[in-house]
Order: structure tokens, then C-alpha cells, then sequence
């Protein structure tokens, strides 16, 4: 009896402990549910009074002056990106998401899913041969910011089918976020599919100058790099990364944001030289891959560094010059000089070798509005002198009224001087 009921005292501890245990972690769990419950109600009334910051300050843009269209299409751009996902692809690590709406469409093709390029070709391409064009990029390619009928592709296949003689098949191949080298993966794995194209353009720039002269500051990188490395390589900061978009968190982030932004370090000359030379390299040899491919499977290739507001002389309407003084104070100001690196280092090398078009000037006398934000997006006018001076240069339409933009530039190039800045040089 003794012995029974010592063994009682033993086990009596411990289940105290475990009813103490269970009620702390009951209670944790439960007020964590009631703050995350609270925290979700408040970031979704900020949210529905502030809507998207990004998406509000691209729809100002003048850009959209006199498109009819701009209020729904913006209404429809909002719900594609509050509805968008990570769409895995083996090598090239995202892809396209299916999306069928009145302005923006991705369709499932023979192919894989891409942008609806509106193509001009007249009834008679129906009893000749068709010219092929596939056009690469990232989302100033896709179309990011304009309904389907005003993307680059769109633009390029009206100025390529103005002749009745013309048959041009433009399809858009623009991913949001692509670098070349994504570019590249894309174009073998369509040829090892069996695809043919005649024509190949790789329209690039801005998103191989941010990997490789800013962030991470590695030419052969790609976007998200670090969220994909940790993800892969299974840290225990990836672990937790479901906390990250807990709407707790992002309120409490948003607040230290607001009272406090830490000052990046600030990078030297002789780094942003270094990496934008090692950008260049980069690039320069991707498109060594596509001439290589270009030989083998009998097409075209051209490729276009695409103009932004990091470089040119382009006069500016007060929408603009608010997206420069943006820009400059961005990344303590390091992105607005790394780009400029990496883009006086792409006019230099284009100059040199003739080996791409470099864009960076063909604004230089529009005095219209033509950027939607502080990237590089253009709005329908933008992308439809991008399609001509395109159009132009690989001589496969008529010189179309934007060609006349061309003749009337001056030989500045990309000095900035509305900037006050100097090249490393000077």
C-alpha cells in the first residue's frame, strides 16, 4: 500500500507539469491566432484605404492620358497581382501563370503559356509563307503596365506588317523578371522541343544591370536569388519564412520602416566599375550562345539594350522628374549609380564591337510622357517608338514615322548631365 501510493507522489509531478505545459502553449497559440486575427483586420482596412502603392503610382503616370481604357485596365492589372503565384520551371525557375482577363491574357499554347501578342497580319498571310519572330525579355517585353494590344510584340508586329507584302508572326516570350541568361535556357529548351523560329530578339538591360551592378552584385544571378538560395539549401531562416508573410510581422515592419532606415554601405568606384565590366561580360557571352544556336538552326538573331530613365537626356514632365529624385535616393543611392556603371559600360561596349543596339537615347527628343515608373515599364506611346526604332534596325519593315527620332539625335549619348553625374573616366 505504501509502495502504491509513492509511486502516486512520483507521478503526480509530471502530470501537473504536463497540464501546466499544455495550458502555456494553449494560451500562446491562442493569443498568436487573436494577434494575427487583429493584425490581418488592420493591414486589410490600411490596405483597402491606401490600395497598392505600386500599382497606384504607375496608374498616374500621364502616360495614360486620353486611353479610355486605363481606369479598367488598371482595375484588372491590380487583381492579376493580387492573384499572383510562384509558377516553378525547371531551370529557369519561374514561368507564366495562366491568366485570361479583358485587357491582359497569358494563353496556353503550343509552346508553353505566354503573353497574347496582338499580331497585324492582313488576311492574305493566309496564302503565303509566314516569318517566324520570337521576342525575349523580361516584364518590358511581357508587357507589364498595358493591356495586350500596346506590349512591345504588339507594336513590333503592326510596324513589321504595315507592307501588304509583309507576313510577321510576332510571339511575345517576355517573362517577368528574366535575365539573359534565363533567356538563353528559354530559347534551347524551344529549339530542343522542336520549334523553329526565323527571327530571334533578345531585348535586355535593366534586369541583368540590377543583378549584376546591385543586388546581389553577381552578373550570372538572377532575381530572388537569395530567397531561392535559402529556400534550397534549407537554412533555418527559410524554415521560418512562412512568419515573414504573417500579416503580424509585415505591420511591425512597416512600422520600424517608417521610423527608421538604416544607410546602406556605400559602394566605391572601383566595385561599381568592376561589376558593371563583369555584367557586360556576362551579357556579351550570352549573346555569343545565341549566335552559336542562330548558325546551327538557320534563323536571325538581334539583340536591343533597352533605354530608362537611369540614362539619356530625355526632357522630363513633372511625373518623371518625381521618378528620378526617387530613383537617386534609392538604395542610399547606390542603384541609381550602379545602373549608370553598368549602362555607360553597355553604350561603350555596343559602340566598340556592334554587337547589340544600345537604346539608352531614343527618348532623348520625346518631350511626351513615356515612363510609368521608376524602372523602366513604358506606357503605350513608349513602346510603340521602342517597336519602331526595333522595326527599323533589323530591316524587315518599312522606316515608319518613329525612325525620324533616330535622325534627329544628337551624339550625347548617356552623359546624365541633368544629373550633375561623371563618368569614372572624368
Amino acid at each position: 500500500m505504501e509502495k502504491e501510493q509513492g509511486r502516486k507522489d512520483k507521478v503526480v509531478p509530471f502530470h501537473n507539469f504536463f497540464a501546466v505545459f499544455g495550458y502555456v502553449v494553449f494560451s500562446l497559440l491562442t493569443i498568436g491566432t487573436l494577434l494575427e486575427l487583429g493584425a490581418f483586420a488592420c493591414y486589410s482596412i490600411h490596405q483597402s484605404l491606401q490600395g497598392d502603392p505600386v500599382a497606384k503610382a504607375m496608374a498616374a503616370s500621364p502616360s495614360y492620358n486620353g486611353y479610355a481604357w486605363a481606369p479598367e485596365f488598371w482595375e484588372e492589372e491590380r487583381s492579376r497581382w493580387k492573384g499572383w503565384r510562384d509558377y516553378y520551371v525547371p531551370f529557369r525557375i519561374w514561368g507564366l501563370s495562366i491568366w485570361h482577363g479583358k485587357y491582359v491574357n497569358t494563353d496556353r499554347t503550343d509552346m508553353g503559356t505566354w503573353r497574347r501578342t496582338v499580331n497585324a497580319m492582313s488576311k492574305e498571310c493566309d496564302k503565303q509563307a509566314i516569318v517566324k519572330l520570337w521576342m525575349f525579355g523580361g516584364s518590358t517585353v511581357y508587357g507589364t503596365g498595358v493591356p495586350d494590344s500596346a506590349t512591345l510584340p504588339s507594336y513590333l508586329s503592326q510596324k513589321l506588317n504595315a507592307g501588304p507584302s509583309r507576313c510577321v508572326e510576332v510571339t511575345n516570350l517576355g517573362v517577368e523578371g528574366y535575365v539573359t541568361n534565363q533567356e538563353v535556357i528559354l530559347l534551347t529548351e524551344l529549339l530542343k522541343g522542336g520549334s523553329r523560329p526565323d527571327v530571334v530578339i533578345l531585348y535586355d538591360g535593366l534586369n541583368d544591370g540590377y543583378v549584376g551592378g546591385f543586388s546581389p552584385g553577381i552578373a550570372s544571378a538572377h532575381m530572388t536569388l537569395d530567397l531561392v538560395k535559402a529556400r534550397l539549401e534549407g537554412d533555418f531562416k527559410s524554415k521560418l519564412s512562412f512568419l515573414q508573410d504573417s500579416y503580424s510581422l509585415r505591420l511591425v515592419r512597416a512600422a520600424v520602416n517608417r521610423l527608421h532606415r538604416a544607410a546602406p554601405a556605400r559602394l566605391s568606384e572601383e566595385e561599381l566599375h568592376t561589376r558593371a565590366e563583369a555584367t557586360l561580360e556576362n551579357y556579351e557571352a550570352n549573346l555569343t550562345i545565341v549566335r552559336a544556336l542562330a548558325d546551327a538552326y538557320k534563323f536571325k538573331s538581334y539583340f536591343f539594350w533597352q533605354p530608362t530613365l537611369f540614362c539619356g537626356q530625355k526632357p522630363t514632365v513633372a511625373f518623371e522628374k518625381q521618378l528620378i529624385e526617387h530613383q537617386r535616393k534609392a538604395g542610399g543611392g547606390d542603384l541609381w549609380r550602379a545602373m549608370n556603371a553598368v549602362y555607360r559600360e553597355a553604350e561603350r561596349r555596343s559602340a566598340a564591337s556592334g554587337g547589340f543596339t544600345f537604346m539608352g537615347e531614343i527618348f532623348d527628343r520625346v518631350a511626351e510622357p513615356i515612363y510609368i515608373d521608376d524602372w523602366m515599364h513604358l506606357g503605350p506611346l513608349g513602346n510603340e517608338i521602342a517597336a519602331g526604332e526595333i522595326a527599323h534596325r533589323i530591316e524587315l519593315g518599312p522606316v515608319d514615322e518613329w525612325a525620324k527620332h533616330e535622325d534627329a539625335r544628337d551624339d550625347s549619348g548617356c552623359t546624365q548631365a541633368k544629373l550633375g553625374l561623371r563618368s569614372r573616366s572624368e
